[in-house]
C-alpha cells in the first residue's frame, strides 16, 4: 500500500493539502502498527489538514490516541 500511496503522491494527487497524503500514511502505519510513525503521520495530518475535515480529523486522533495507548 505505502508504494501506491507514494506513486499517487508523485502524480500530484495531494498537490492541494499534504493532509490527504498524511492521513493515508497514518492509517497504513496504524494496520502496520507502526506506532512512531502513526504520531508522526497523524500530526502531520491534522497540522495540515482544514478545519472542515471534522470526521477525518476524529479518525485520526482517534488512531493517534490507540497509538499512544
Amino acid at each position: 500500500m505505502s508504494a501506491i500511496l507514494e506513486q499517487a503522491r508523485e502524480n500530484g494527487a495531494f498537490q492541494l493539502n499534504n493532509g490527504y497524503y498524511y492521513s493515508y500514511r497514518a492509517e497504513i502505519a496504524a494496520l502496520d502498527k507502526d506506532y512512531t510513525s502513526v504520531l508522526e503521520a497523524a500530526g502531520n495530518a491534522l497540522t495540515l489538514l482544514p478545519e472542515q475535515e471534522t470526521l477525518l480529523r476524529a479518525r485520526i486522533s482517534a488512531r493517534m490516541a490507540d497509538a499512544f495507548w
